[in-house]
């Protein structure tokens, strides 16, 4: 076996590596090219449109937000989800067509749902909320320490709501779907289904 050539002590050897940058407020929105404008109005942008592309862009940027659109073709919503929600510091915002697609969501990890078709002001008063409570958790975080940032979002466990299908008690609640009826999902067999608004 031929020795490797050594290298000159002048030599810029390998790259070095680039350490993440904290950008807390830039939105990482992870969609296909023909959904992409439906997040225009995101404030400071990004947009990925393939797992690893995601995947590098939220190692990189890590952002305060990260928008998943769960209809995106050969797209690991739910590994999104997982890696984006480690960041006590982001947020992930789900959105699909299917309301099928969210209990698989809602086990990795996001903190809010936003069923399609939804108006641009909806989009908008969803991210509002959860980049206030972002603030409001590195606010306490500074504070207290990080045993006090948790996560909410928007999603709710009601306790007395049990799924239609396995009986199982604990439903969580992740739309509204009118004044009256809301979107339950029960994470233990997977279902989906409207019932009475919790308030």
């Amino acid at each position: 076996m031929d020795a490797q050539p050594e290298l000159s002590r002048w030599s810029p050897g390998p790259s070095p590596r680039i350490a993440p940058v904290e950008t807390t407020q830039s939105v990482l929105v992870v969609a296909s090219d023909t959904d992409a404008y439906l997040y225009k109005g995101a404030p400071g942008a990004v947009v990925a449109h393939t797992t690893s592309a995601a995947i590098e862009r939220i190692e990189q940027l890590r952002p305060g937000m990260v928008i998943v659109d769960l209809d995106t073709p050969n797209l690991d919503g739910a590994a999104m989800c997982q890696l984006a929600s480690k960041s006590a510091t982001t947020h992930v915002l789900v959105t699909t067509s299917s309301p099928e697609n969210v209990p698989a969501a809602l086990r990795a990890g996001c903190h809010a749902v936003l069923l399609k078709p939804f108006a641009p002001n909806l989009l908008a008063a969803r991210l509002g909320r959860l980049m206030r409570e972002r603030t409001q958790q590195q606010r306490l975080r500074s504070l207290r320490g990080n045993a006090y940032a948790t996560v909410d979002g928007t999603n709710r466990v009601w306790e007395s709501v049990s799924c239609p299908h396995c009986h199982t008690t604990g439903a969580t609640g992740f739309e509204f779907h009118s004044h009256r009826r809301m979107w339950f999902a029960c994470l233990t067999c997977s279902a989906v289904w409207l019932g009475a608004r919790q308030e």
